[in-house]
């Protein structure tokens, strides 16, 4: 992360990293309400928290009113989606989110413009930063990259 990069945002890479730190809090909490817990204030601090309190799960923790609320509202999409009959919501008509098919090609920065870039590869400025949120500037930086470009015409992303 810097001014004008932020991996965090580039969702295969952040994905990834929220994988890898739900397993390293599973081995250390041993509910997944409380890895949950652990994600929204910090694993460290269910913890301590569980530690003083003498608590053995999330539902005799006593949190903060965000971390509690946080819960609730998976706890709230669990039921709705394993039980949306009960409440008149019929999932089976929805449509997928589509994700527009991709190609990457690999760029050597810097590029001052991603404007002038992406019009010279036949882009608009639009379609780099929608499909490369991670970019955080109008420019590339130094290094070696992989930006997603629209893989056809109709995969073209709609700006807001």
């Amino acid at each position: 992360v810097d001014e004008q990069i932020d991996e965090r945002l580039d969702p295969e890479k952040a994905t990834r990293a929220a994988i890898e730190y739900f397993k390293y809090m599973k081995s250390m909490l041993p509910t997944w309400t409380l890895v949950a817990a652990g994600y929204n204030m910090g694993e460290d601090n269910v913890v301590t928290a569980m530690q003083w309190q003498h608590a053995t799960s999330f539902w005799n923790l006593y949190v903060n009113d965000e971390t509690m609320r946080y819960i609730f509202r998976i706890a709230a999409l669990k039921e709705l989606m394993t039980h949306g009959d009960k409440y008149s919501l019929d999932f089976g008509n929805l449509k997928p989110y589509h994700t527009p098919a991709e190609k990457y090609v690999t760029v050597i920065g810097p590029i001052s413009s991603i404007s002038d870039w992406a019009y010279g590869m036949g882009y608009l400025y639009g379609d780099v930063k929608v499909l490369n949120p991670w970019l955080c500037n109008r420019s590339i930086p130094s290094g070696r990259w992989q930006i997603a470009l629209p893989l056809t015409e109709s995969e073209r992303p709609v700006i807001r």
